[in-house]
């Protein structure tokens, strides 16, 4: 793979916690894959893969909540077994997330990985995952519009944008800081207005959290909407968070420019909508889970992805950008 970019001082190591194994949907696998499968006769050599379809329709199955290929000591079977090249390639790829830029290729973490906080300091450098992906066809989305939105009412040239990024990530890589402290950075790097309105921003972040609390309401009961239910209620208590710890200001400060860096903005519409949703999860995840914020951060992003809320999230963005500007 040729020279890729990365955020300065990214790490990650994988922890074996399963989560990957058991939040997301499990597909589609390439069919060279399935076949290589059948070929090495998988369900003789993996018990539960032949108590039950092991793939229904090109996607992995569950077993008691699971990939059916997890194993009790949070290992792949087929990893262990057969090599990392017999995994599905989104498995491969996981938590890497690509994008191409006008300045070549760019890779970083995706925040949904449970164990990306923990080892966000003494993994291997990111750069060294991309290993991982030799011979994997991965497809990479291409990040070159005529004009990049910082607010929906403001935009600017893709080429100023690429500046303005550059300039960005140095300005936040030299802060330890708050996240609140680095979003006001941002802001100015970004040439926003300088005034706070920290109530507006509050209801806001409420309107938002009463949406997803709406949308809950209507799901169907089970273990996961039921724990989403309660997140959300928790989250509505908007109290001002407790100081994070140095690890987790350097995490949250990881987040901040990988997010920016791989333009995550994106399916929000604009910088600041994106912005606002990251700020937005990370003060819930502080909120609930004051001593281990990295973790629930992972969690919420989980559920953000999920379908029904995913959209409704895309909808929100005009109190995103509120988020973002007045915080």
């Amino acid at each position: 793979m040729s020279m890729v970019r990365t955020p300065r001082d990214a790490r990650w190591s994988c922890t074996r916690c399963g989560a990957c194994c058991r939040s997301f949907t499990l597909g589609p696998v390439e069919p060279e894959i399935i076949a290589a499968l059948h070929a090495a006769d998988i369900a003789a050599l993996w018990p539960p893969a032949a108590e039950a379809p092991w793939q229904v329709d090109g996607y992995l199955t569950h077993r008691d909540g699971a990939c059916v290929f997890l194993m009790g000591d949070q290992r792949c079977f087929l990893h262990v077994t057969l090599g990392a090249a017999s995994k599905p390639g989104f498995c491969r790829q996981f938590p890497l997330q690509l994008i191409r830029d006008p300045a070549g290729l760019v890779a970083t973490a995706r925040p949904d990985c449970a164990g990306f906080s923990r080892s966000h300091r003494v993994g291997m450098p990111l750069a060294e995952s991309l290993s991982d992906l030799a011979g994997v066809s991965v497809s990479v989305p291409r990040f070159a519009p005529d004009v990049v939105q910082i607010r929906p009412d403001r935009a600017v040239s893709l080429s100023d944008w690429m500046a303005l990024e550059a300039r960005l990530l140095a300005d936040l890589h030299a802060l330890d800081a708050e996240p609140d402290v680095l979003l006001a950075a941002a802001r100015t790097t970004l040439g926003e207005p300088g005034e706070r309105n920290p109530e507006r921003a509050r209801l806001a972040m409420r309107a938002v959290i009463a949406a997803l609390s709406a949308v809950l309401s209507q799901a169907p009961d089970d273990a996961f909407t039921d724990k989403m239910r309660a997140f959300a209620t928790k989250a509505a208590d908007m109290q001002a968070p407790l100081p994070l710890s140095a690890s987790d200001r350097s995490y949250f400060n990881l987040l901040l420019r990988s997010h920016i860096q791989g333009k995550s903005f994106v399916p929000y519409g604009s910088v600041a909508a994106g912005l606002g949703l990251l700020v937005l999860c990370t003060r819930l995840a502080r909120l609930v889970s004051p001593d281990d914020p990295g973790t629930a951060l992972s969690a919420w992003s989980r559920f953000a992805l999920n379908r029904t809320l995913h959209p409704l999230l895309s909808r929100a963005a005009p109190a995103l950008v509120d988020i973002f500007r007045w915080l």
